[in-house]
C-alpha cells in the first residue's frame, strides 16, 4: 500500500509509537504502534483491513506552543502521536 516513511520511536526510551506510510505524490498516514503486527526487512505487516488502512489518518501539524497550560489535557495518545508524525514529516524534530 505504501513505503515507510518513518518510524516513530525513542531508542534510548524503548519506546515505539508507529510508522508514518507514504502514498507517493506527498499523501502520508499514520499507523499507530497498535497497527502495526510485524516488521521485516523489507516490509511492515499491519493488524488491520485494508479499508481500515485506506483510512488511517495524515499526520497532523503541530503548532508551536508558546504557553503550556498544565490544566488542560493533550487529549488522546493518537494526538500526541500525530502531532510527532508531522514533526519528522515537516523536519520539526
Amino acid at each position: 500500500m505504501g513505503h515507510v516513511a518513518h518510524v516513530l520511536a525513542d531508542e534510548e526510551e524503548d519506546i515505539f509509537d508507529g510508522i508514518v506510510i507514504s502514498h507517493g505524490l506527498g499523501r502520508h498516514t499514520f499507523a499507530d504502534a497498535e497497527q502495526i503486527g510485524e516488521i521485516h526487512e523489507r516490509g511492515v505487516a499491519l493488524t488491520i483491513t485494508a479499508a481500515e488502512a485506506e483510512a488511517l489518518p495524515e499526520p497532523a501539524e503541530n503548532p508551536a506552543v508558546m504557553e503550556e497550560d498544565l490544566s488542560e489535557s493533550e487529549g488522546s495518545g493518537l494526538t500526541a502521536k500525530l502531532r510527532r508524525a508531522w514533526d519528522l514529516l515537516s523536519g520539526n524534530y
